[in-house]
């Protein structure tokens, strides 16, 4: 070996081998990701946009579950997340509170 490859050897950068994420490291991270997650849905159903969603389905559609006909505490239920933060009317329905929990089997 000559001078130039011995030098170019001993000042060559190492690469770090990143550690494989432990699955603990893993699931912090997953939680942490499905906590801005909630955070975000949180504050958006907070928000003047969910509101003025909300108060459309109930121009639109009465004031009513529409599943037993109860005027009380109503609630606007997702059928799917597919359009989170730009839902269609029709990825929304209105539920009384029971048959919201029952929705979502509770």
């Amino acid at each position: 070996m000559n001078i130039k490859q011995e030098l170019r050897k001993l000042t060559k950068r190492k690469k770090k081998k990143r550690k494989p994420q432990s699955d603990k490291a893993k699931r912090k991270q997953s939680l942490n990701a499905k906590k801005m997650i909630r955070k975000k849905y949180s504050d958006y159903l907070k928000s003047k946009d969910w509101a003025n969603i909300r108060i459309d389905l109930f121009e639109n559609r009465g004031k009513r579950c529409e599943r037993c006909d109860s005027e009380n505490r109503l609630e606007v239920h997702h059928l799917h997340y597919r359009n989170i933060f730009k839902e269609e009317p029709q990825d929304l329905v209105i539920l009384c509170h029971s048959c919201h929990s029952k929705e979502h089997g509770k």
